[in-house]
C-alpha cells in the first residue's frame, strides 16, 4: 500500500505460428506491459502487422467522427454484447454512418443558410431606411456612390464641394449614423476627401436587386422556415444517437482493443520462424502470465524472469484501496512516484480531509458538502458539466464527502457551530441556536480562542512535516545515505523548533498547548532556561544545535539558510486557522446583518414585511452562497498547497512511469 507493486522483467518466446493465440492471451491478461523492441539484435527485425488492422483502423476513425459529432465522449450506455457486435458490423456500420452523417450534414447545412441569412438582413438593414432598391445603387456612369458610416452630419459640407450632390442620412437600429451620396464624377474626389475627415467609413451594397425592406422580410419568412427545419433535424439526431450510441462506442472499443492486438508485433523481435516479446509484470501476476502463455501454445513458449536493464525504470502500479483512488489522482497531480519511493496516497488520505475540514468546521456547510458531494458521485453534474466531465466531477465529489464529513464532525464536536451561527452565544443576547455544547471540554470558540486554533494549526504541522522528515529518511536509505542523515537531521530541527513554540505558548497560558505539554511534552519542562515571563526547554534547543551539524554533512552549507525556509513552512500551516476563522466571520457577519431584521419582518407579518423578509432571506442565502463557495475552494487549494509545497518536498521526488497494460478493460462490450 505505501510502495508501488513489485514488478519483475519476463521474456516471452515463441513459434511464429502461435503468435496469435499468445498475444490474444497476452490482451486478455491485462497485466502485462509490452517493452518495445529495439532493433540491433542479430537475426531478429521487427514484426509485421496484421493485414487487417488497416481497414478495423478506418473503422475506428469514422467511429470516433461519430462519437465527436454527436458529443459521446464521456457518455454513458448500458455494455452490448461481443457477439451482437461483430455480427454484420461492416453492413451495420455503413448503415448507421450514413443515416447519422445525412443527419448531421443536414443539421450543418440549415445551420450553415441561417447564419447567411441572419447576415443578410444585417446587411440589409441600413438600406431599409432608404428605400431604394439596391439596383439602385449600381450601374452609374457619371455618378460616384458612396454608402457608409459617419461620425456626424455632413450634408451641408458636401454640398458645398458638390452643389449637384444628393445626401441621405439616417440613424439605424444598432445607433449608427448611415450616409447615403450620390456625387456627380467630377466632384467625388473631393467630396471623398470631406467625408473621410468626417470618419466616414464604406460598407458594401448588398448583392442582388429588389427592395430592402421586402428581401428582409423573405429572409425573417425563410429564417422561420428553416428553423423549424432545424428543429426537426435536432429531434433527428436525438433519435439516430439514442438509438445507436451503445453500438457505437462498444464497436470502437471492440475495435480498438483488436487494433492493439492486431499491431502488436510492431513491438515484438521476430526472425522467420520465432518471435520475442518484452514484458513488465506484477509480481503477483507473473505465476499467471507463465501458466496462461504455456497454455495457449501447447507448451511450446517459454516465459521466463530475465535482469532489467540498468538503465531501465520499472513501471509503478499504485497499490492502493479503490476508496483512496481520489487522493491517489491527487498524487498523480503532482507527479507520479518513481518505483523505489513510498507512495503518499493513504497519508494524503487521512491529512487532506483533516485539513479541509478545520477550514470549514461547521455542521450545516458540512453537510451541504456531503450532498453536493453524493450528487457528484451518482453522476448528477448540478450544470457544471461545461466546466468539468463527469469522472472529474466524481473525484471532486469524493473529496468534498471526505472533508464535508470531518468539517460536520468538527463543527459539532468541537467548534460548536451551524450556518455561521455558535451553538452557544458568546455573549448576552447575540446570535445562536441554543444548542447544548456535545464536548465542552473541547470546544473552541473561533473569534475568542483564535490562539488555541492557531496552536493547532502549528501542531498538526508539526506533525504532518516530522512524518514527511520520516518518509525521507526512509526513501534515501537504499540510494542515498548523507540524504537520508540530513532528513534526520531536519527532522531534529523541526522537532526542538515546534517543542519550542508549545512551551512558550503554554507559559502564555494557551489552553490546546498547555494540553499538549502536559500529555506529551512535559519532559521538556524539566529543565528550562528563563527568559522574562516564559521558559526556553533546554532540550528544543538541544535538538536544534543537534540537527545542524547533521544537516550541513548531509546536504552542505546550504543547508543552513534552508533552515529559515523549515520555519516558514512550519508556520504556513497558520492558514488553516486564518481560512478558518476568516470564512466563519464572514458567515455570521452577514447573518448578524440580516437575520434580525429577518425576525422583525417575521415578527410583523404585513404584506410590506412578507416582501422585506422574502428579500432578506435572498439576500443572505446569496451572500452565504458566495462565501461558502469561495471558502470551499480556497480550503481545498490550500489543503492542496500544504501536501505539494510543504509536505512532498521533504521526501517525495516523483517523475515515476505509470504502468500501462497491454489490453483494457471493456466498458461497454458484454463478454457473453
Amino acid at each position: 500500500m505505501f510502495h508501488p507493486e513489485r514488478m519483475v522483467r519476463a521474456v516471452v518466446t515463441c513459434l511464429k505460428e502461435d503468435e496469435r493465440a499468445v498475444t490474444s492471451t497476452l490482451q486478455a491478461l491485462k497485466s502485462v506491459e509490452i517493452i518495445d523492441y529495439r532493433e540491433g539484435d542479430a537475426g531478429f527485425d521487427m514484426g509485421r502487422p496484421d493485414p487487417s488492422a488497416e481497414d478495423r483502423s478506418k473503422k475506428v476513425i469514422m467511429l470516433r467522427t461519430l462519437i465527436k459529432e454527436l458529443g459521446l465522449e464521456d457518455a454513458e450506455a448500458s455494455p452490448v454484447p461481443r457477439a451482437e457486435l461483430v455480427k454484420d458490423m461492416t453492413a451495420r456500420m455503413e448503415t448507421m454512418y450514413g443515416e447519422i452523417s445525412a443527419a448531421l450534414d443536414a443539421k450543418e447545412g440549415t445551420v450553415a443558410e441561417l447564419k447567411s441569412l441572419d447576415q443578410r438582413v444585417r446587411d440589409l438593414a441600413p438600406f431599409e431606411a432608404l428605400g431604394l432598391e439596391l439596383g439602385s445603387y449600381r450601374g452609374f456612369r457619371s455618378l460616384r456612390v458612396a454608402v457608409g458610416t459617419v461620425e456626424g452630419d455632413v450634408s451641408a459640407d458636401v454640398t458645398k464641394v458638390s452643389p449637384d450632390s444628393y445626401l441621405y442620412s439616417t440613424r439605424a437600429r444598432d445607433g449608427k449614423l448611415y450616409l447615403f451620396a450620390f456625387v456627380p464624377l467630377e466632384d467625388a474626389d473631393a467630396a471623398m476627401k470631406v467625408l473621410v475627415q468626417a470618419g466616414y467609413q464604406e460598407i458594401p451594397v448588398p448583392p442582388g436587386d429588389g427592395n430592402p425592406a421586402a428581401l428582409s422580410r423573405e429572409c425573417a419568412s425563410r429564417s422561420d422556415r428553416l428553423e423549424r427545419e432545424l428543429d426537426e433535424t435536432e429531434r433527428t439526431v436525438s433519435t439516430l444517437k439514442a438509438k445507436y450510441k451503445g453500438i457505437i462506442l462498444a464497436s470502437e472499443e471492440l475495435l480498438t482493443v483488436e487494433i492493439e492486438r492486431l499491431e502488436a508485433p510492431l513491438r515484438f523481435a521476430a526472425s522467420r520462424n520465432a518471435f520475442i516479446a518484452d514484458l513488465w509484470v506484477p509480481g503477483k501476476y507473473y505465476d499467471r502470465v507463465r501458466g496462461s502463455v504455456e497454455r495457449a501454445s501447447r507448451g511450446r513458449a517459454v516465459c521466463m524472469l530475465v535482469e532489467k536493464e540498468v538503465e531501465e525504470e520499472e513501471p509503478v502500479v499504485m497499490s492502493n484501496p479503490r476508496v483512496l483512488s481520489p487522493f491517489e489522482a491527487m498524487v498523480r497531480l503532482f507527479s507520479t512516484p518513481r518505483y523505489h519511493e513510498i507512495d503518499p496516497t493513504v497519508i494524503m488520505s487521512i491529512f487532506f480531509p483533516v485539513f479541509f475540514g478545520l477550514m470549514v468546521s461547521d455542521v450545516g456547510f458540512g453537510v451541504v458538502l456531503v450532498i453536493i458531494g453524493v450528487l457528484f458521485i451518482k453522476g448528477r453534474t448540478l450544470g457544471l458539466e461545461s466546466m468539468a466531465s463527469k469522472p472529474a466531477l466524481r473525484l471532486i465529489g469524493n473529496i468534498l464527502l471526505y472533508g464535508g464529513t470531518i468539517g460536520c464532525i468538527l463543527g459539532a464536536i468541537v467548534f460548536g457551530e451551524m450556518f455561521g451561527l455558535p451553538f452557544k452565544a458568546e455573549g448576552e443576547g447575540g446570535l445562536a441556536w441554543n444548542l447544548p455544547l456535545l464536548a465542552p471540554s473541547l470546544h473552541i470558540e473561533k473569534f475568542r480562542n483564535i490562539g488555541d486554533l492557531l496552536v493547532l494549526s502549528l501542531i498538526f504541522a508539526g506533525i504532518h512535516l516530522g512524518l514527511g522528515f520520516v518518509l525521507g529518511v526512509v526513501n534515501n536509505m537504499r540510494h542515498n545515505k548523507m540524504h537520508a542523515l540530513a532528513k534526520f537531521g531536519w527532522l531534529l530541527i523541526l522537532i526542538g523548533l515546534v517543542s519550542l513554540i508549545l512551551v512558550i505558548a503554554s507559559d502564555l497560558g494557551n489552553r490546546v498547548s498547555s494540553s499538549v505539554v502536559a500529555a506529551v511534552l512535559f519532559p521538556m519542562k524539566t529543565m528550562t532556561v528563563p527568559f522574562g515571563s516564559i521558559s526556553i526547554p533546554v532540550a528544543s534547543l538541544a535538538l536544534a544545535i543537534i540537527g545542524m551539524p547533521i544537516i550541513i554533512v548531509g546536504e552542505g552549507w546550504v543547508a543552513f539558510i534552508e533552515v529559515f525556509t523549515l520555519v516558514s513552512n512550519v508556520f504556513s500551516y497558520a492558514r488553516i486557522a486564518a481560512i478558518g476563522v476568516a470564512e466563519a466571520g464572514v458567515h455570521f457577519g452577514f447573518n448578524q446583518m440580516l437575520v434580525p431584521p429577518m425576525i422583525s419582518a417575521y415578527n410583523d407579518m404585513n404584506a410590506g414585511s412578507v416582501v422585506l423578509l422574502f428579500l432578506l432571506a435572498l439576500a443572505l442565502f446569496v451572500a452565504q452562497l458566495l462565501v461558502f463557495v469561495l471558502g470551499t475552494f480556497s480550503a481545498g487549494i490550500q489543503s492542496l498547497r500544504l501536501h505539494f509545497f510543504e509536505f512532498f518536498t521533504k521526501f517525495y521526488e516523483g517523475g515515476g512511469r505509470e504502468f500501462a497494460p497491454f489490453g483494457r478493460r471493456l466498458k461497454y462490450v458484454k463478454e457473453v
